[in-house]
């Protein structure tokens, strides 16, 4: 199945050229979220874009060799994959339920996620939040 053709209508048609190893990654998780390359560069640019604003406004735009080793990379939570999430319920003894309770989605969802969808990128910081709560539940018990 191929992934979805997203562009709304305001959207604007850019050319960016990135290194194969970074383009593969940009191929194979737009695959396994099936949604556009476009979309995941898009979130991608969002938020990379407001830490180099600053930076331009700060006046680092002056000195060679671009903004890229000067801005700070947006914070990055864990990366969950499904098989780690899957794991962590195990050994917290705990169920998918509880756990999409805690994210605030449905559980048939959930499974979508840990099954075939993997994990939204941009989900990934909640899932971390909602694991650290069930951690501090169990540990209290």
């Amino acid at each position: 199945m191929a992934r979805p053709r997203q562009s709304p209508e305001n959207a604007e048609r850019l050319t960016i050229r990135l290194n194969r190893e970074l383009a593969e990654r940009v191929r194979v998780l737009a695959a396994r979220q099936k949604r556009a390359m476009s979309a995941i560069a898009e979130e991608a640019l969002g938020l990379y874009i407001g830490h180099a604003e600053k930076a331009w406004k700060e006046g680092l735009q002056s000195s060679p060799g671009g903004l890229a080793g000067r801005v700070p990379a947006p914070k990055e939570s864990p990366t969950w994959s499904a098989d780690a999430v899957r794991q962590e319920l195990v050994r917290l003894g705990t169920t998918q339920a509880e756990l999409a309770g805690l994210l605030e989605i449905r559980p048939s969802l959930l499974s979508l996620w840990l099954g075939e969808r993997g994990i939204p990128f941009r989900r990934q910081a909640e899932m971390t939040v909602a694991l650290q709560k069930l951690r501090k539940k169990h540990k209290k018990r």
